[in-house]
């Protein structure tokens, strides 16, 4: 179930929420929508020591960034059908079926094998915490309604 975090369906996109939510920070629904937030965050020489097999670095990556996997389809356009956490140390944490703890080096034993779909990253907050144009739970009316007047 797209969007899922419930215990009988918590895909993907529902961990990197569920993440952020716990943190203070609502992030959209879907992968889909998730791309568009935060800041990019350049990945080109982890993606081409991917596609080579020799990660050599993880460039600007930080804990907390999302990773973003998908596919060029045959229009030219991005379909976005993954994202995971970076946890630091060329690791990530994202949900496909289980959530799990990969690497994204080839070299390593718990490689995640879909990392050559690399597509994309996007910091969500600032070094000091603050989110980058997403809006924070205590300024929701949802989980916080304004008082009538």
């Amino acid at each position: 179930m797209w969007g899922g975090t419930s215990p009988k369906s918590f895909d993907c996109s529902g961990l990197t929420r569920t993440v952020y939510f716990l943190n203070g920070i609502l992030l959209p629904r879907n992968a889909s929508d998730q791309i568009f937030t935060g800041k990019v965050v350049d990945i080109n020489e982890l993606k081409a020591g991917i596609a080579s097999g020799n990660v050599t670095t993880y460039g600007e990556l930080r804990p907390g960034d999302l990773l973003f996997f998908g596919r060029i389809r045959p229009d030219g356009k991005e379909s976005i059908t993954h994202v995971g956490l970076y946890i630091g140390e060329g690791r990530l944490i994202h949900s496909s079926h289980l959530v799990r703890i990969n690497s994204l080096n080839p070299d390593e034993p718990d490689y995640y094998s879909g990392s050559t779909r690399l597509l994309h990253a996007r910091r969500i907050c600032s070094p000091d915490g603050e989110p980058y144009g997403l809006p924070e739970i205590k300024d929701s009316p949802y989980y916080f309604p304004l008082p009538e007047e």
